[in-house]
């Protein structure tokens, strides 16, 4: 079917909307302006293209000078171009430039699209201004959004670049609103300057919130400014303060859905130090290094392949950051050869190394960071499969899962291997209360006796299961706070076993026993039952029993423990089960500072002690009438004894890697 130039133009306008048809008209328009320009006197372009840029920036601007020219298309070069600052009333200019010039594709301008072969600029600053109440010189005035609303929208929103060449292009941001100076510079490399793909060197210089940063990067031809998928290359190294990030991949799409895909080299002193820098309230750690496969896609990064270290420890694994809520997600799956135990406890404040804490305290005392647990969620886990801590902790791995919501942060599981058995523990953090409150459950399960001592030549003649179960409940901001107030209760249990005789007889101050052991050597003695169990009330735990039944002698206890000033003072009676000699029949006592404890004896053992050698002096058989032990210690009730403990007794037996529940939280206190 053949049609007439005027059925034409008709099929044709019938089919485009009206808001295009609006477009093409005003791309045809300058087609045809742009054209006579080149051959008559283009200058008199100066006010309708100043005019079109102020209503696109609702900014008043000049141009200095037009000049045209043709090369395979129009050409125009625009000099000395201002946009001026009426929003921060500054002096200097918004925008400013030498030289712009660009090339319009005449083919798809005359399809209403706007596409430019080439742009450019040269010796231009653009000069970004925020002032404390958060009045910016780039956001578009109130007439200017009047007109977008007329359905005038801004020119750069219909632009499509090519290529893009740049020449001291810098731009400079004065931010008070977060307290940021800062300067870019871009410039495209002169051919042969790098090896492909390099076409664009930027420098960045700058301060945020009194921290520096600088860095540098190349990259390939800016062609992808706005609405292409098409990437280019980057490669570049950055530093925040002691922070420093090596990047080598692509980006597209930098000013509108940007997005990333580079491998990632990062390094720094502390973890937490990356917050509030970028949104990720990560827990404070010693320096790290880490390398990885990083991308960004519609607002979630993902950091895969992870490998490196933190502190002394190995990690690896991957991690996704989701920003697409109001509340940023971290979700994490991360695993360790070897951990040392001092770099993961830094997040509560433990030492970041073996040195020994230059005060009194044991129980960490550093704050919890409250902005920090409510800026973000996460759901995080971490398993270790070896323990780097000293010889003295039996420790062995490492399970946990971290799952921040809202503020409350829940530790289910947190588990070690310990002691050939495990510690599975539920810890519950409620950053809502004020102040914080926590709830944990602890259960030790299945642990070997024999190797609850590793250091203690004499742990080698014990065995036996050991269980135990700690419920607690308390407010604070640090651990040391929290379990200053807290309340509970801790019970612990053993049905059966063998503990080395030399540990009994030395507790039992029973010299008659002990004396052989030493000449001869040590040996097992049977445990019948042991059981602990004790009240915690505001941080005061009271003994409602202490019993450790053996073969030999039966030692009861008694005392309390005094979380908030770290103190300890317990009372253990030996009741010797057998006849002996030389054995001074008096209580020991536990006392003095969790970090500094000490043993005593009794004045009444003292005494004793002090009339055998009074009667030794009269006769040295006499000597010993103090010192003799007639063996009156009856054998347990174990069924019995143990009946408080119950709970703790499962756990000797339990093998299920189940986390326990915590209990309700209580009230918070006035």
């Amino acid at each position: 079917m053949r049609f007439t130039l005027p059925e034409l133009w008709r099929e044709r306008v019938g089919r485009v909307p009206r808001a295009r048809l609006a477009w093409s008209a005003f791309a045809a328009l300058l087609a045809v302006i742009v054209t006579l320009a080149l051959v008559v006197d283009w200058d008199w372009l100066r006010g309708p293209l100043a005019r079109r840029i102020e209503a696109s920036t609702g900014r008043p601007a000049a141009i200095g000078a037009v000049h045209g020219e043709w090369r395979g298309g129009p050409r125009l070069v625009l000099r000395d171009i201002t946009v001026a600052d009426d929003a921060t009333q500054s002096e200097r200019p918004l925008f400013r430039a030498r030289e712009m010039y660009f090339q319009v594709s005449v083919a798809p301008l005359l399809r209403g699209e706007l596409r430019l072969a080439e742009f450019g600029l040269a010796g231009a600053e653009i000069a970004l201004r925020r002032d404390r109440s958060g009045r910016a010189n780039w956001t578009r005035r109130s007439d200017a959004a009047a007109a977008l609303q007329r359905g005038q929208e801004p020119l750069w929103e219909r632009i499509h670049i090519g290529a893009l060449k740049l020449e001291d292009v810098v731009v400079t941001l004065h931010d008070e609103a977060t307290d940021t100076e800062a300067r870019v510079r871009v410039d495209s490399l002169l051919p042969g300057a790098e090896p492909a793909p390099w076409k664009t060197r930027i420098e960045v210089l700058g301060t945020y919130r009194k921290g520096r940063f600088a860095g540098q990067a190349l990259t390939g031809p800016l062609i992808t400014l706005r609405d292409t998928g098409t990437p280019f290359p980057i490669r570049g190294r950055f530093e925040v303060g002691r922070t420093a990030v090596e990047a080598d991949g692509q980006l597209a799409d930098v000013l509108g859905n940007m997005r990333i895909d580079t491998r990632l080299r990062i390094s720094g002193p502390s973890l937490a130090s990356l917050y509030p820098t970028l949104s990720v309230a990560l827990p404070s750690t010693p320096s790290y290094r880490l390398q990885g496969h990083l991308q960004l896609k519609d607002r979630v990064y993902g950091f895969d392949e992870i490998i490196g270290r933190i502190g002394r420890s190995d990690i690896g694994g991957r991690a996704v950051f989701d920003m697409r809520s109001s509340r940023p997600r971290l979700t994490a799956t991360l695993v360790s050869d070897r951990l040392a135990l001092a770099d993961l406890g830094a997040a509560i404040g433990v030492p970041q190394d073996d040195a020994v804490y230059t005060g009194e305290r044991v129980l960490p005392d550093a704050h919890f960071d409250i902005p920090r647990m409510k800026a973000m969620d996460a759901d995080v886990s971490l398993n270790a499969h070896h323990l780097q801590v000293g010889p003295e902790l039996p420790l062995e791995n490492l399970s946990m899962k971290i799952e921040l919501t809202d503020g409350v942060m829940r530790l289910r599981p947190l588990q070690f291997g310990f002691a050939g058995g495990d510690i599975v523990s539920t810890v519950v953090l409620d950053a809502r209360q004020r102040p914080l409150g926590a709830d944990a459950a602890i259960d030790f399960r299945k642990v070997d006796f024999s190797r609850l001592f590793p250091t203690l030549d004499t742990n080698r003649l014990s065995a036996g299961e050991l269980g135990a179960q700690i419920r607690l409940t308390g407010r604070g901001q640090s651990v040391a706070e929290l379990l200053s107030n807290a309340d509970g209760t801790i019970a612990a249990a053993m049905d059966g076993g063998r503990i080395s005789h030399t540990v009994v007889a030395a507790a039992s101050l029973d010299g008659g026993k002990l004396l052989p052991l030493l000449l001869r050597g040590d040996e097992p003695v049977a445990i019948r039952c042991a059981a602990l169990a004790m009240s915690v009330q505001q941080g005061l735990a009271h003994t409602q029993l202490l019993v450790l039944d053996t073969s030999e002698v039966r030692i009861n206890g008694s005392g309390a423990l005094d979380l908030k000033s770290e103190r300890l003072a317990l009372e253990l009676n030996a009741q010797p089960k057998q006849a002996s000699i030389l054995s001074l029949r008096g209580p020991i006592y536990l006392e003095g500072t969790f970090r500094h404890p000490r043993v005593a004896v009794s004045a009444a053992t003292l005494l004793r002690g002090g009339a055998a050698i009074a009667l030794g002096v009269v006769n040295p058989l006499a000597a010993l009438l103090p010192l003799i032990e007639t063996g009156g210690g009856k054998d347990t009730d174990c069924v019995r004894t143990l009946s408080p403990v119950d709970s703790a007794v499962k756990q000797a037996q339990k093998t299920s890697e189940q986390p326990p529940a915590v209990a309700r939280s209580r009230t918070p206190r006035r």
